[in-house]
């Protein structure tokens, strides 16, 4: 994780060299993973309860976070989990999504098209979804960068879906191994923002290859703004919930 990354884009890297290579990129589905005050499982205003109570956040950190490590402890060697995709139908072994979340900030010039600017707030999610992508021939599981526009109340920019009154809109994607619910415990999940530069979701399961996707972070200028991160197991986008979980610990690395 401490290789430079090489650009923009979706990368893998593999045990031993510590180089990221380019990798084909897929398409994150237009599906929301909202925030609880909007019916969905993350943090809403202002250091409220998150997910439901059900996870964790790592609140008020010393200064700007420009990079947090998503871990899981004391996973159960029994564990297994089911849940809805896109909170509809029967429910499917591992349909699970892990949230690296920021919270709501103000004044990101990406509100500026909102009816008030002044009221608009917007907010970054770093996402694995199990059923959050297409490869062009099938659904598949992913990691991806999800952007808001909380209170937008305008229509959307170019390029954004509209929730009720906010904007989402996702960026590139890379197709990952499934993660299972056993697979929790060694499972190692990054996300970062750089003012100027581009920010990046990261996923390892166990050791041996890691997979990357960066966007710039100029989308909604997080790395100016990040000060919170959530961290916890969700369902699998639109209001999806899922059956079991782990005991869990957070663990975060602000700088």
């Amino acid at each position: 994780m401490k290789a430079p990354q090489p650009g923009t884009g979706c990368f893998s890297a593999s045990y031993p060299a510590p180089q990221w290579h380019a990798v084909k990129c897929v398409t994150a589905l237009a599906r929301p993973l909202a925030p609880a005050t909007h019916g969905g499982p993350a943090t809403g205003h202002g250091g409220s309860t998150v997910g439901n109570g059900l996870d964790y956040s790592a609140d008020e950190a010393s200064g700007l976070i420009s990079k947090a490590t998503g871990t899981f402890k004391d996973v159960s060697s029994n564990i297994s989990e089911k849940g809805q995709i896109g909170g509809t139908g029967a429910k499917i072994t591992n349909a699970l999504s892990l949230q690296l979340n920021s919270e709501f900030f103000t004044g990101s010039p990406a509100c500026s098209g909102s009816s008030d600017p002044a009221d608009c707030e917007a907010w970054q999610q770093f996402v694995y979804a199990y059923d959050g992508c297409t490869n062009g021939t099938a659904n598949v599981s992913c990691i991806f960068m999800q952007y808001w526009l909380i209170n937008y109340d305008a229509t959307c920019p170019s390029g954004w879906n509209t929730y009720s009154e906010d904007c989402y809109t996702n960026s590139s994607a890379a197709e990952v191994s499934t993660v299972t619910a056993k697979d929790l415990g060694s499972v190692s999940f990054y996300g970062s923002a750089v003012k100027g530069g581009n920010d990046g979701v990261s996923l390892s399961v166990g050791s041996g290859k890691a997979t990357l996707v960066t966007g710039s972070d100029s989308k909604i200028d997080l790395a100016r703004a990040w000060y919170i991160t959530e961290w916890g197991v969700f369902g699998d986008a639109g209001a999806a919930r899922r059956t079991s979980a782990p005991a869990t610990r957070w663990r975060r690395r602000p700088s």
